[in-house]
């Protein structure tokens, strides 16, 4: 049971290597960038403290860097901090939110 979220956590690590290696399946399948376009060089950056170019690249980076250490370490060190389920929901749903307004903000505005 303890390690019911490594599964999930190979997956993304999966997934943002081949990003690296590939770049985005979405914009070179269909020629538009996807709302995630730009997070991979963003994490990349900010792993390299350039958080100028990482917020370029995709503002909301640092959102997602702390969501993603959340959602690894709530199982093992959060045990005994309960966080409501809502509030994860809500969190989560606000964060897709924030994501496609960016999305249409660089999409069509700029």
């Amino acid at each position: 049971m303890r390690y019911k979220t490594l599964f999930p956590t190979l997956i993304a690590l999966a997934l943002f290597a081949a990003a690296v290696i590939f770049g985005c399946p979405i914009y070179q399948i269909f020629g538009v960038q996807c709302p995630g376009c730009g997070m991979t060089r963003a994490f990349l950056c900010a792993v390299c403290l350039d958080f100028k170019a990482a917020f370029h690249h995709h503002p909301l980076f640092w959102l997602f860097m702390v969501e993603s250490v959340y959602v690894v370490f709530r199982n093992h060190i959060l045990k005994r901090i309960k966080i409501p389920q809502k509030l994860e929901l809500a969190v989560g749903i606000i964060s897709l939110i924030l994501l496609l307004i960016v999305w249409i903000f660089r999409q069509f505005i700029i």
